[in-house]
Formats: C-alpha cells, sequence, structure tokens
C-alpha cells in the first residue's frame, strides 16, 4: 500500500549496475526518508544483467523491469514513469548513477522556495563522482545554454560557479540558470503536470523539448548555490547505450526530430506537447545570444555599461530617447545595450519593479556599469565620466538617473518593489549602497563633471500622486534587506515578457505586474474630516501623518466648506489620496456644520467604522481602528480628557453659559469629553446628529452664537443620558492624547498629568502604549514647534 509522500522519484535506469547504491544513497541522506516514493523503470536484459529483486523494507521503492530491446527511448521511459504520480508535492528527477547530500530533501524545497520566479525549477548538471575519490566538491555546477545544430544538441562549454554565488548571486541564493538539464530536476509537481515528456522524442531533444516548453511557459531553470547531488559521468564510452545496442534506432532519431523541428518551427503542425504562449522563442534567442535559423550561438559580449530605462506612458519622451542617448554613447566610442523595461498598463506605477527586471537580462553580455536612465532626460554635449570603484553617481539630469558598477547593484540587492506610485525608491537605493560602504556623489556638485543634458521634458507639469505614500513611506523607515523584496524576489512581483530587439543594441521588455497595489480600494473603514478657510500659512501634519498610517486600512475623504478653495491644500489632499467633497455651508457655527456634513457623509457612504477627526491640530502615530475596531459599532465613541469639568475652567464656563450654573455644576464632576475625535457608524452618527442638532433648536437664541457651543451640548447630552449608546475612552485605551491639558496648566488634575513625551516628541500613554492620534498639540507654540520638528524628521525622511 503506497503512503502519502510529498517527493517523487523519477529514475530511468538503462542496464545500470549502480541504481542500487544510488537508491540507498537517496534515502541515507535525505532529512526525511519517509516522504520519499521512489519509481524505476529498470530497462534491462533479462538473461544478461543483474535483475533487482532488493528488499527495501519500509523505503518506498517500485522497481518496474522491462526488456531493454522493447523500450522507445528516454523520454518515452519518462513518460511512462510520470504517469504512476499521484498525489505527491514535488518531483525529482535523477538518473541510476547519482549520490547525495546530507538533508538534500530539505534544502532542495528550500531552494525552490528561495528561487526568484514564481514557477521555479531546480536544474543543472551536477557536480562529478568516481568510484575511487567519491563525491567532489567541484567548483562548477554546469547550467549550460544549449544550442541548436539542427540534428542535434550541443553545449556552449560554460556553466555557473557556485563560488561565485554570494552577494553578486543574492547571498547564496538560487542562481538563475538557462536550460533543463534531464540527469538531475527538482521543481513543484505542477511542473510535470502543465510538461509532461513527450514520449514521442527519442533522444537527441530530450532536454531541448524541455528547455523550450518550459520557458515559453513561463518556468524559470536554476543551480543552487552548494553542492548536494553527484552525477558519474561517462568520461569513457564505457556504459550500454540504447542506441548503441538496438537495430533502427536511427531511424526513430531521424522521425524524432523531424517532430521536434516542426513542434518548433511550424505553426501548423500539430501536438499534444506543444509550446507555451507566455514567453516566445525569439525571446529565448535574444537572452541566450543564440540563433535557431543558423544554428549558432554566441558567447557573451564585454560591452562598458547597460543602460535601463523604467517607462510607461510617455511615447514622445521615448521617440527622442532613441534619437538622442545612442547617438551620444555612439559618438563617444562606448559600448552599451539598453534596455527599455515597461511596465504594463495595470495598476499604480512602479520604477524599481521595471529597473529590477534586468536581473533576466542579466547573462545577456559582460558589463562594467549599470545606468538607470529616466526616459525624459538626455545626455547630450560633453566628456562622459565613470564612478571609480566603491562610488555611484546620481543626479545625473534628474535626482534618479544613477551610474554605478554593474556588480554593485547586485550587490546592494537592486531596488526594493514595494515602491508603488511616483518616488521613495531612489532614496532607499542610495540607503543601501551607503550600507555597503559604496559612496553616493552627486554630479553637479563635480568640478570635472562636463555632461550636458537635454531636460526639457522635465519642466512638464506632473502633479505628484501619492497613492499607497504610507505604504512607501513604511518601506522607507524600515532596514533595507537584500533579500525581501529586492532584486533577487522581482520575478514574485511582475513577469517579464514580449522581449524584443528593436534596433542594434536596444532591446524591449514588458513586465506584468503580478501583485497590484490597491487603488481607490473602498476598506471598511474611513477618515473624514473637515475645512474651511484655513490659515495656509500653517503646515499640516495632518495630511501626511494619515496618509501613512491609512495604506490599505482605510480610505481618506476632507470635506471642503470654505468660501474661496485653496488649490494649494487640495493639491496635497489629492496627492496624498484623499477624496476631497466640496460643500456649501448649512449653519454658520462652522463645528455644527461640521457635525451635519459628518451625518450626510454616513447616510450616503457605506462604512462600518467612521473616524471623524479635526483638521488643523492632529496628527497620527498609527492605526486608529486597531482600536476602534473591538469597540461596538453601535456605540458613538468619544475620547477623554481625563480632566474634571469643574477643573478645565473654559468647558466649565460654556456650559454655565449656555445652560446656567445649576446644569454647570451638576455635571462638573464629570470627564471633559473631546470632540476633535468621534467614531461610530452610519447609523449612530446619524443619529448623534439629530440628537444634538435637535437640542440646538431649544437653547435661547444668545446662546447660539457661543464660541464652543457644540462642547456644552455634546457633554450635557452625554452625561443626562440622553444619549444611551455611548464610549468614552479614558487612557487604558490610548485613542487620542489631547494635549493643551499639559502645556496650558502644570497643576492639572488629569489624566495627562501621567503621559510620556519622548524626547522626540512621540506621545505615550502612562503604560507605555502609543497614542494612535495627538490632538491639539498647537495649543503652546513650544509644543507646536516640537511636534513639527518631529513630524519633519519622521515623515519626511532625507538619506
Amino acid at each position: 500500500m503506497i503512503k502519502n509522500c510529498e517527493i517523487f522519484v523519477s529514475i530511468a535506469s538503462y542496464r545500470d549496475a549502480d541504481l542500487i547504491n544510488t537508491i540507498n544513497d537517496l534515502y541515507e541522506n535525505a532529512k526525511d526518508p519517509d516522504r520519499i516514493r521512489v519509481v524505476v523503470f529498470n530497462q534491462t536484459d533479462f538473461e544478461a544483467d543483474e535483475i533487482y529483486k532488493m528488499d527495501f523494507g519500509n523505503r518506498q521503492v517500485e522497481i518496474y523491469s522491462l526488456d531493454y530491446k522493447n523500450t522507445k527511448g528516454v523520454s518515452w521511459v519518462r513518460h511512462k514513469i510520470q504517469t504512476f504520480i499521484e498525489q505527491e508535492k514535488y518531483y525529482l528527477q535523477i538518473d541510476a548513477h547519482m549520490r547525495f547530500g546530507k538533508d538534500w530533501d530539505d534544502k532542495f524545497i528550500q531552494y525552490l522556495k528561495e528561487s526568484n520566479s514564481k514557477k521555479p525549477v531546480l536544474s543543472f548538471y551536477p557536480s562529478a563522482f568516481d568510484y575511487e575519490n567519491g563525491k567532489t566538491q567541484s567548483n562548477i555546477i554546469k547550467n549550460e545554454i544549449r544550442a541548436f545544430n539542427r540534428k542535434a544538441v550541443t553545449s556552449l562549454g560554460f556553466g555557473l560557479d557556485k563560488n561565485a554565488c554570494s552577494l553578486d548571486h543574492g547571498d547564496n541564493k538560487p542562481i538563475l540558470g538557462t536550460t533543463f538539464a534531464a540527469g538531475f530536476v527538482f521543481a513543484p509537481i505542477e511542473y510535470v503536470k502543465e510538461l509532461p515528456y513527450d514520449p514521442q522524442l527519442y533522444w537527441n531533444y530530450e532536454e531541448t523539448d524541455q528547455t523550450l516548453r518550459a520557458f515559453t511557459n513561463g518556468w524559470d531553470f536554476f543551480g543552487t548555490p552548494e553542492c548536494l547531488i553527484w552525477h558519474k559521468y561517462n568520461t569513457g564510452g564505457g556504459s550500454p547505450r540504447h542506441y548503441n545496442e538496438v537495430q533502427n534506432t536511427m531511424h526513430r532519431e531521424n522521425k524524432s526530430n523531424d517532430h521536434a523541428e516542426k513542434k518548433y518551427f511550424d505553426p501548423s503542425y500539430k501536438t499534444d506537447y506543444p509550446l507555451g504562449t507566455v514567453r516566445s522563442l525569439n525571446e529565448f534567442e535574444i537572452l541566450n545570444n543564440l540563433e535557431f535559423s543558423s544554428a549558432t550561438l554566441n558567447k557573451p559580449e564585454e560591452k562598458d555599461v547597460l543602460i535601463v530605462v523604467p517607462y510607461r506612458n510617455r511615447e514622445q519622451h521615448l521617440k527622442d530617447y532613441l534619437v538622442k542617448t545612442p547617438k551620444f554613447f555612439k559618438d563617444r566610442g562606448i559600448t552599451y545595450d539598453i534596455l527599455i523595461a515597461e511596465l504594463d498598463n495595470i495598476g499604480e506605477w512602479n520604477a524599481g519593479l521595471s529597473c529590477n527586471s534586468v536581473i533576466n537580462f542579466r547573462k545577456k553580455n559582460k558589463y562594467k556599469f549599470l545606468y538607470i536612465h529616466h526616459v525624459d532626460v538626455y545626455p547630450i554635449d560633453g566628456e562622459w565620466k565613470w564612478p571609480n570603484l566603491n562610488e555611484a553617481y546620481f543626479n545625473m539630469g534628474d535626482y534618479g538617473s544613477t551610474l554605478m558598477h554593474y556588480n554593485d547593484f547586485f550587490k546592494v540587492g537592486g531596488y526594493r518593489n514595494g515602491f508603488w506610485g511616483w518616488g521613495s525608491e531612489d532614496n532607499d537605493l542610495n540607503t543601501k549602497l551607503h550600507q555597503f560602504g559604496i559612496k553616493t556623489v552627486d554630479v553637479t556638485t563635480l568640478l570635472d563633471y562636463s555632461v550636458e543634458y537635454d531636460t526639457k521634458y522635465q519642466n512638464h507639469n506632473r502633479e505628484f500622486q501619492a497613492v499607497n505614500y504610507s505604504n512607501s513611506s513604511r518601506i522607507l523607515r524600515t532596514t533595507p534587506n537584500r533579500n525581501v523584496d529586492s532584486v533577487f524576489d522581482t520575478n514574485h512581483y511582475g513577469r517579464t515578457h514580449s522581449l524584443t530587439k528593436i534596433d542594434e543594441n536596444i532591446y524591449k521588455h514588458n513586465i506584468e505586474p503580478l501583485f497590484l497595489a490597491p487603488t481607490n480600494v473602498k476598506n471598511k473603514n474611513v477618515v473624514i474630516t473637515y475645512i474651511k478657510d484655513i490659515d495656509t500659512s500653517i503646515k499640516f501634519p495632518f495630511i501626511k501623518s494619515v496618509s501613512y498610517f491609512a495604506s490599505y486600512n482605510y480610505d481618506l475623504y476632507v470635506i471642503d466648506a470654505s468660501k474661496e478653495k485653496d488649490e494649494t491644500v487640495r493639491r496635497e489632499l489629492t496627492a496624498f489620496d484623499f477624496e476631497i467633497i466640496d460643500r456649501e455651508p448649512v449653519y454658520d457655527n462652522l463645528f455644527l456644520d461640521r457635525l451635519v456634513a459628518f451625518k450626510e457623509f454616513a447616510n450616503t457612504h457605506d462604512y462600518e467604522t467612521i473616524l471623524c477627526v479635526d483638521f488643523s491640530d492632529i496628527y497620527f502615530q498609527g492605526n486608529p481602528f486597531e482600536i476602534l475596531d473591538t469597540i461596538s459599532k453601535d456605540n458613538i465613541i468619544i475620547s477623554s480628557e481625563g480632566i474634571p469639568i469643574q477643573d478645565q475652567k473654559w468647558n466649565y464656563g460654556v456650559i454655565g453659559n449656555v445652560y446656567g450654573s445649576d446644569l454647570a455644576k451638576a455635571v462638573g464632576p464629570y470627564e471633559v469629553l473631546n470632540c476633535g475625535v468621534i467614531a461610530g457608524n452610519r447609523k449612530t452618527l446619524s443619529e448623534f446628529a439629530d440628537i444634538v442638532l435637535n437640542e440646538y433648536g431649544k437653547i435661547p437664541e444668545h446662546a447660539k452664537s457661543i464660541y464652543g457651543v457644540d462642547q456644552a451640548i455634546i457633554l450635557k447630552l452625554m452625561y443626562s443620558s440622553q444619549i444611551l449608546k455611548k464610549t468614552g475612552l479614558r487612557e487604558d485605551v490610548p485613542l487620542a492624547a489631547h494635549l493643551h491639558t499639559i502645556f496650558n496648566d502644570p497643576i492639572d488634575k488629569g489624566r495627562f498629568r501621567n503621559i510620556q513625551i519622548s524626547r522626540n516628541k512621540v506621545v505615550y500613554n502612562s503604560n507605555g502604549e502609543l497614542f494612535k492620534i495627538v490632538h491639539q498639540y498647537n495649543r503652546s507654540i513650544d509644543m507646536s514647534n516640537e511636534i513639527l520638528r518631529h513630524f519633519n524628521q519622521f515623515y519626511l525622511p532625507t538619506w
């Protein structure tokens, strides 16, 4: 009875005396032998060869023996073995003369996960072993480009040096290869299901067929940075071969070759094992420097620079670029390739991901330098200058265009892929370079730098759009990590396709985003604020801080009731992903009109929780819905200032002026509730507004014009139990800190006497918990200046 196993092992054995040793070594070196199931098709001579009758104990080994004269070639045999696959997760294909490293199963699975691809395959020509010396640590894990000679497969004769697989290859991550090697394959089981062996092939095209079908279906091949498997190579020619021992094999080979070539080059030819449509054969030719038509394979050239142009929707700029930039470098005798990296027009712009896609182009040629060159700025005159070792140039016509040693880009891990929207990726790369001891040099500060740039397109009106600004800002605040979300993981974020040669030394490919940053996402929660004729000379930490923590957690709206709309503020709001609702005021009283506006919003928008906040004196330190989502949605939520009304002269006086001293005394022992931060759902906010407005209609006319009448009404209603479903949050639930009680009253007896404001003005409660919202920091000039200084340091990082 077959157990449930993870790894299916395919062995096509042809009269091989080493089969037993191979199976034993495979199991003995596995981390978990119980996860392995081996299926062997043993092509044997029943009269001359030893027939393997072994007791494998509890090992899951199935050996099916057949007469070697009746087999139809290696592809036919491997196809038959693949039909035995059941519920396994991984596929291992090996020859019958192999040896294994310790814990090979765990490590191969891990290397699959670390490979820079959504569809990875480990496949290469392993290091050699022999019976005298055993396993040897070869410096080469061959992963050779396979070239076509029409009727045969030949090799370029170079491989990947595993000892070089350090920082230059992603800190010991799998090495991107180019071809399928039949003697060792480790892949997800989905690979076999999508690309089963073609049983009509005989010998020559086995590896070529799997290479081209895999490539065109979007699979990528990788070598491992350590030796975990060894192969006995037949250097003396003594091993038996089917085509040497069986008659009429040449006829089979010719038929197989004809079948293969028609599959690849005749579009009208029908087969059950065709090429894929994700990538083209032309892309394979370009990447591997070969030409199918002439059966030629060229070694990579040595060139001065690879120029990478992140691009989308700038046709006129690209047209001018392709005239001016190649001419500039040709005139100076600089050898180059240009790669236009065009991001598909899906979702937000991502310059880092576009540039990182160069990793799929990196074996094209051998380059000394990498130039990230924006499409709207061109070098047109002057003497080109290269950076020294451990230097990188930037601000080459514009801030983000940068020139560095080619290997340094990979050494630091390139860009991170999470910068959706405009900006931030350049600052992040700058930080990475510094971490690795690479000096960044602003070329405008170099006295001997004479290159002139055409920057006419830099002057066009391009409004800053900070969609997902919060996400980008968070990434900037984290320590750069070259192994997570970097050039070595870029194929998890985007898939390159449609690689073409558009002119001499000029190539273009597209990148399809596999992860899309949400745009105009309707979240379950929303933050809304209200502005009316604001003082534009004031700096507003609110805009960037609330956007910073929004990310994909909540939506942002602002109601603009100003008589004259301030376009500067409105541009900043829209840049940071606020939706603006224009409004004609209904009430002269700003606070009551704001409450009515919030009610109208609640009735016309379907959100679970609506957080209504002030604008000019608030900034965010966290996501407030982490707290609000834990509180009943049926309550109106207002945070307490933690000071009794009778101890807060302004509130006590306003209540007395509106309702008289008796009510002021009655509610005096209760705490001040601050109306600058209110939350609820659609129903509770609407009901709350109606109750407040109804009460406003009842008070004397002279009281309606009193500043702060809304505060008096709300305190009266909340503490006279007219509003039943209510929550007043104290400091043990750190939603909002209202700072005026600290700075205006040093003998304050309220809860904020224990507030903790660290030296960099991060505001905590007495339990050391970070307040999500900081309010009324502007009641003290000194405090306002300190908060703004902290805000500028935290939210506007410069590197």
